[in-house]
């Protein structure tokens, strides 16, 4: 799929692609594995910050009334 569209790229174009599934990418790229970075997942406190500035924008009392909720559906995603 990418590696004909370079045709139409300008070489200075960085095409960024993310996935869960590691297997996704290696189909893309192939084996080189210094293509592939490999994010640090969130803490549980910096993954509810995100959460909440997405979820519940600046609604302090819907956080403060979400909290048990928001720490469930973010360990669920994780």
């Amino acid at each position: 799929l990418l590696r004909d569209s370079r045709v139409w790229l300008n070489s200075e174009s960085k095409v960024i692609i993310t996935s869960r599934n590691l297997q996704v990418l290696r189909n893309i790229i192939g084996d080189d594995e210094k293509l592939i970075y490999n994010l640090k997942l969130l803490d549980e406190d910096e993954a509810l910050e995100l959460f909440y500035l997405h979820a519940l924008k600046k609604n302090k009392i819907a956080r403060e009334s979400c909290t048990e909720i928001s720490r469930e559906l973010v360990n669920y995603a994780q």
